[in-house]
């Protein structure tokens, strides 16, 4: 679970340029989400 936590970070890091305080500061607001993980999307509310 660490690792996929770990590996996850460094992806959105490397992703958007920021750091993963920021990233997730930034993007609280947002309520709602599509995440696509292969051929699956998962919707996921808040």
């Amino acid at each position: 679970m660490v690792f996929a936590a770990l590996a996850v970070t460094r992806h959105i890091e490397a992703a958007t340029g920021m750091s993963i305080k920021r990233f997730v500061k930034t993007t609280r607001r947002y309520r709602e989400a599509v995440i696509a993980a292969g051929d699956q999307l998962s919707r996921m509310q808040r």
